[in-house]
């Protein structure tokens, strides 16, 4: 029914290997999570307080909420593996 991205056996983004059985799935989606936000978060404290506060305070922002984020997508790791157990109902 569904398509793999990448066949069995080979690697997917950043080189990890692809796991049938998905114990590399952690390590996807923090590392996914960690360069998106890096990303975006830079990019958006920039622009939201650009010109209202110094340097040194957007950097304060920048760190302090990327430190934050990550340690949400840390804690919501286990919540992955739970849905992905989930099997739904037949009708």
């Amino acid at each position: 029914m569904y398509q793999k991205a990448v066949p069995e056996g080979g690697t997917g983004a950043a080189g990890i290997a692809s796991d049938p059985a998905g114990s590399g799935r952690w390590l996807r989606s923090n590392v996914s999570v960690i360069f998106s936000q890096l990303i975006d978060n830079t990019m958006f404290t920039i622009i939201a307080f650009y010109g209202i506060f110094s340097w040194d305070i957007i950097l304060q922002i920048c760190v302090t909420s990327l430190m934050l984020k990550i340690i949400v997508s840390f804690v919501d790791t286990p919540f992955l593996y739970l849905a992905r157990n989930i099997k739904p109902e037949d009708d």
